[in-house]
């Protein structure tokens, strides 16, 4: 009898196992790989008097990633990475920027209101180079810049074209022309000067890359010639150093910088 019991309990054990199993087999594909819910991409935005300000987030839980552009009116601009976390219904992040060649780290706050999300303001402190809030629980957000929130425009390629981005042939890969490349100014007075164009070499400096206003997609000129009598050219433009460097479109010089 105490046999019987014994071999009675093996064979349910053994349904058991076998029902586990085949329940595991018909679990939905991918549903132990769910992305989160609470994953978002979303781009904001403020304007007024040909100033700007952008914003790219990437919010997973808490955890906040992204990209800030400041472009004032008759200011150097600059963008960089966020990188902070949400506490409650503020931001807190770390800013990390380039303005003129110098990279530079602050600490930024935004108050999320209403699907927008408001700057807040504080005196900073700058300690080991970074430059944080001396107190954090006394922002002022009652004056703050409102970002609204915008379409993320890209390109083909996935390049964030709202925030400066153009694909590079040259890196192969998405890259912000303004802060990577060399900026060539406008020779034409009735240009806009505030439409610059910018120059981006090769490591080898067997080719440049130029990037137009208003043109989707760059131009690259071989280099020609020997050292010192050297030239950077396509069949319309020519690139060639000189105080800087000169561009010229069908033999007319139309961008120079340094």
């Amino acid at each position: 009898m105490a046999h019987a019991i014994y071999i009675m309990k093996k064979i349910l054990l053994f349904k058991l196992v076998m029902l586990f199993m085949l329940a595991s087999c018909h679990r939905p594909s991918g549903q132990e790989e769910a992305i989160p819910s609470s994953l978002t991409s979303d781009c904001y935005a403020w304007g007024q008097n040909n100033s700007k300000i952008l914003m790219h987030l990437e919010v997973e839980d808490d955890t906040v990633t992204g990209k800030l552009w400041y472009d004032f009116y008759e200011k150097d601009d600059n963008i960089g990475e966020l990188k902070g976390k949400m506490h409650g219904d503020t931001l807190f992040a770390l800013y990390t920027f380039r303005s003129e060649g110098v990279e530079s780290q602050r600490e930024v706050a935004f108050l999320a209101k209403d699907s927008r999300w408001i700057e807040g303001y504080g005196s900073l402190q700058e300690t080991n180079g970074i430059a944080r809030f001396e107190a954090p629980g006394q922002l002022d957000f009652s004056q703050g810049t409102v970002l609204s929130k915008i379409n993320c425009q890209t390109d083909a390629r996935g390049c964030l074209v709202s925030f400066g981005y153009r694909w590079s042939s040259i890196r192969q890969t998405c890259i912000i022309p303004a802060q990577d490349g060399i900026r060539l100014n406008a020779m034409d007075t009735a240009q806009n000067a505030d439409t610059p164009a910018f120059v981006l070499f090769s490591e080898n400096q067997d080719q440049a890359e130029l990037f137009l206003p208003a043109q989707d997609s760059s131009w690259v000129l071989q280099r020609k010639g020997k050292e010192g009598a050297h030239a950077w050219t396509n069949s319309s433009y020519k690139l060639f150093p000189w105080k800087g460097y000169v561009l010229q479109y069908e033999g007319k010089t139309i961008y120079a910088g340094m």
